[in-house]
């Protein structure tokens, strides 16, 4: 990179102009103590556009330095076109090269490149250049997240909302795209939650023909929501509960049968009947409790009995 090392006015500088920043930290009081204390170490990088300097690179620096009112800094100045490939490749390098960049920061750095850049093999070839994700799978869903909403992405820089569930978010009617991914990130749970959650109220939503924001103010679901007294998993437990037996009512008239069979069946307390994980198989379990041979044979005697139950099979079958 030719550059030339240069004292620049502040009041040159258009901090306002954010076209080559990548990262998401806005955070300057640790550097601004730094820079009060010692100057900037490293000189932000800037290319002249008529009158005023573009910033592209070191948009925290600058920050810090205008809030020890300097009227000056050491800058290094290039020579390119205000907005060219060159100059996204330093913006994109300088932070790339010198930390893992987050989701976010990536999804930016794909997006520049994409400004200057058409053909897919060009994008993956350059983006592996500059320490970036080379595979265009990845590439064409961090393009998809660089366009989404600052909301959105904001959940996913608080790893409430993964980038998996997000991208089905985009799939969205526009007005629905925040509603589904506040509620979402509202109850902490991991991907596979997530996920699920996202399914069933968009095919709740498909099959009632009830817009999908109107399913999500539905009293049922924001009682549980404004509940103080839950946890957000614990909420997210519920929730997922009350959707799926109203996507699935048969695994709901299931679980009732079951209940319904069970006090019937009176088991011994030395024996548990578990049914299928969430009524969704077939497969049922036992647990027998002993503490001695002669007890595991009174549960031998005791399943056999259960075995033989008419309501046993009920429920099997």
């Amino acid at each position: 990179m030719q550059c030339k090392i240069e004292e620049i006015e502040l009041k040159k500088i258009d901090i306002n102009d954010s076209f080559y920043k990548i990262t998401t930290c806005n955070e300057v009081d640790e550097i601004s103590h730094s820079i009060h204390e010692i100057g900037i170490i490293n000189p932000p990088v800037l290319v002249q556009d008529k009158q005023k300097f573009i910033i592209v690179s070191g948009f925290r620096r600058i920050k810090a330095a205008v809030a020890n009112n300097f009227s000056h800094i050491q800058a290094k100045t290039i020579s390119y076109p205000r907005k060219s490939i060159e100059c996204a490749k330093i913006a994109i390098s300088d932070n790339s090269f010198q930390r893992q960049l987050n989701l976010i920061e990536q999804a930016r750095s794909i997006k520049l490149l994409t400004f200057f850049i058409a053909t897919p093999k060009e994008i993956t070839d350059t983006a592996s250049k500059l320490n970036l994700p080379g595979n265009i799978s990845i590439i064409e869903k961090l393009e998809i997240i660089s366009r989404s909403d600052k909301i959105i992405q904001d959940f996913i820089l608080s790893d409430r909302l993964s980038m998996t569930t997000a991208l089905l978010i985009e799939k969205l009617k526009e007005k629905h795209k925040i509603p589904i991914a506040r509620f979402i990130q509202s109850l902490n749970v991991g991907l596979n939650i997530q996920r699920e959650l996202f399914i069933l109220l968009t095919e709740i939503s498909y099959r009632e023909k009830i817009d999908l924001n109107e399913l999500l103010t539905e009293k049922s679901i924001t009682d549980c929501l404004n509940d103080d007294n839950l946890e957000p998993k614990q909420k997210a437990v519920q929730i997922r509960k009350l959707l799926r037996i109203r996507r699935f009512p048969e695994l709901s008239k299931a679980e009732s049968n079951f209940f319904s069979c069970m006090k019937k069946l009176k088991l011994d307390p030395s024996i548990k009947l578990n049914p299928p994980k969430d009524f969704e198989s077939t497969t049922y379990s036992f647990n027998l409790f002993f503490n001695s041979y002669e007890e595991l044979l009174g549960c031998q005697r005791k399943l056999d009995a259960v075995i033989d139950n008419p309501v046993m099979k009920k429920i099997i079958e």
